[in-house]
């Protein structure tokens, strides 16, 4: 489901002739303009935040699954060579 009442969807036009709306929906829309996500009868998206995850749980996992992989690249350092 898609919020239309947003500035960068504004103006939105549907008459006989076609108007605006698929313009708008391939040029301009994006995440931010996803109010909800159905699949399968189950609300995944609500208002624009997941509903089955929790996303701070989410960020704190990648923070630390990123610092991890930072590290591991560190410890290549054997791989690198000078460029000069």
């Amino acid at each position: 489901m898609l919020n239309l009442k947003q500035a960068n969807l504004t103006p939105v036009s549907v008459n006989e002739q076609g108007g605006n709306l698929v313009w708008n929906l391939v040029f301009a829309a994006g995440s931010a303009n996803v109010s909800g996500v159905w699949v399968d009868g189950r609300r995944l998206i609500d208002n624009g935040d997941a509903t089955l995850v929790s996303g701070g749980m989410v960020i704190a996992e990648a923070q630390q699954q990123g610092l991890a992989l930072h590290e591991a690249c560190r410890n290549l350092s054997h791989t690198r060579t000078s460029m000069v």
